[in-house]
């Protein structure tokens, strides 16, 4: 039985969004033992709520390390010197998400099996998709969501585009016993990628003319291609379309991504500034998931360890996470 390992990067602002995606995962996989999930916490408050939790094998503590933050501009070291000072981690936006990714590309190659990347509002709509992943993974090495066509709700017609039609770490299936953890994910959007060449325009699809954002995960595309990896991306449906199969919330913000017609994953976006299920934009969208899929079973949030044995082992896993960040800066 192959192994399914989820990789979120969670803050504290999303903590429940990543308990239901648990929840919803499990839910809808015909063998939810076979999918781990790995916690990339942005601050100590997400850190210490997954760090003995019962259904998350790792979480990590990106903001205690120098790699997790990005030093080029004056509000990235702004960032970084209020860290290294104050000891108030701010990481958030492209830069919070692409320090959790690269996080896991230091965990990749210690764990077996394939892997999801996925966002921590992203939900599944598909009973059953833990099987038919691994049976497509006989055909691809990367499957998963694109962004948005050109013209869209929030891409727009302009000619500084996102890549399209391949798959983003929006939510991204990988092929295991591949070297994952080389691809770069941190974004470099000071400046673009003029497309000048067939070679740039079949690597980022998009036309000659056209510049690609180097957003979070840029890289994967160029990565997949010098591989000669095959990929697959689902096709974006907003709930406005007369295609959408789940999400009919009226709200063109979310996002459907289906396969051959069907609805494999909801996007519900806006999660740091969304409550869950505090906010129409996302009680609407959580009650079209469960229409779909059905209320997941609540699981038991609380570790096997209470009190002050808990509170102990937290403490263990703070300072051995201090002493390597020291060692390894």
């Amino acid at each position: 039985m192959d192994i399914i390992n989820f990789h979120v990067v969670v803050s504290k602002q999303t903590i429940p969004y990543f308990q239901y995606q648990i929840e919803n995962v499990r839910h809808t996989s015909d063998k939810p033992d076979r999918v781990f999930f790995y916690c990339y916490a942005l601050d100590q408050e997400t850190w210490e709520t997954f760090s003995a939790c019962p259904w998350v094998v790792k979480s990590m503590p990106v903001y205690l390390h120098n790699w997790a933050y990005r030093k080029k501009t004056i509000g990235e070291w702004r960032i970084f010197l209020t860290w290294i000072f104050m000891r108030k981690p701010e990481l958030a936006g492209s830069n919070g998400h692409a320090a959790g990714l690269a996080g896991m590309s230091k965990t990749m190659p210690h764990i077996s099996g394939h892997h999801v990347i996925a966002d921590v509002d992203t939900m599944m709509l598909k009973g059953g998709w833990d099987t038919k992943l691994c049976d497509m993974f006989d055909d691809y090495d990367l499957i998963g969501a694109p962004y948005e066509p050109i013209g869209g709700f929030s891409s727009g017609s302009a000619t500084v585009q996102t890549y399209k039609n391949f798959p983003t770490a929006v939510w991204v299936a990988l092929k295991k016993d591949h070297p994952w953890q080389e691809v770069n994910w941190w974004p470099e959007k000071e400046t673009n990628i003029a497309i000048t060449s067939k070679k740039l325009s079949e690597i980022y699809n998009l036309p000659d003319g056209y510049e690609v954002v180097r957003d979070v995960g840029w890289h994967l595309c160029s990565f997949s291609y010098e591989k000669g990896y095959q990929a697959l991306a689902f096709e974006h449906v907003k709930p406005s379309s007369n295609r959408v199969k789940v999400l009919k919330t009226n709200t063109d913000y979310n996002e459907e991504y289906q396969l051959e017609g069907e609805a494999w994953v909801g996007h519900q976006r806006g999660s740091s500034r969304n409550p869950f299920r505090r906010t129409d934009l996302s009680i609407n969208f959580f009650n079209e998931v469960e229409g779909a899929v059905g209320i997941p079973a609540s699981l038991n949030w609380t570790a096997p360890e209470v009190g002050l044995k808990a509170k102990l082992n937290r403490y263990r896993g703070f300072v051995k996470s201090r002493i390597k960040r020291s060692g390894n800066g």
